[in-house]
């Protein structure tokens, strides 16, 4: 696994490969936790919502990876952020 600096900088690129890191998501679990806690909670536009993109596209391929994450998914239904709300109505 890349670290968690060199992946945030992968994920806030506008050109990053959603297929790509989807898949590498779905075999590698520190990866996987990583991403979704980016999602949840890294400040930079680009880094969550790509990681959103990268966990919206692995969980349509292996839906039962991201059940574990389910509570947490929900508790973005109150998030100050729309975009936030949004990722919880998509992905909860």
């Amino acid at each position: 696994m890349v670290s968690k600096d060199n992946l945030i900088l992968k994920i806030s690129d506008k050109n990053i490969n959603i297929p790509e890191f989807s898949e590498i998501s779905i075999f590698d679990s520190e990866m996987r936790d990583t991403v979704v806690n980016l999602m949840l909670n890294d400040q930079n536009i680009m880094v969550y919502y790509n990681s959103y993109y990268i966990i919206s596209r692995a969980s349509k391929l292996k839906p039962e990876l991201f059940y574990k994450y389910w509570d947490d998914f929900l508790l973005l239904l109150n998030h100050q952020n729309s975009y936030h709300r949004d990722f919880a109505l998509s992905t909860g």
